[in-house]
């Protein structure tokens, strides 16, 4: 997750958004974590397992010096 912050601000950004299912906690407790924070869901986005899932949407603020 360093890689992906330090590029992007390399890259002149200033905010990353990311997705994760809902079925994948190890992820979104990964992502909170990392200081994401949630901004919203795409209801029923993805068919697995028999059971349609929500994308978690997450985002968070790059500091202006890293």
């Amino acid at each position: 997750m360093d890689y992906i912050k330090k590029q992007s601000k390399r890259l002149g950004a200033v905010r990353i958004e990311l997705g994760t299912f809902e079925f994948n906690h190890r992820a979104y407790a990964f992502y909170k974590k990392c200081g994401f924070v949630e901004i919203g869901k795409i209801k029923r986005f993805t068919y697995w397992n028999g059971k349609y899932w929500d994308d978690i949407r997450m985002e968070k603020y790059l500091p202006s010096t890293f």
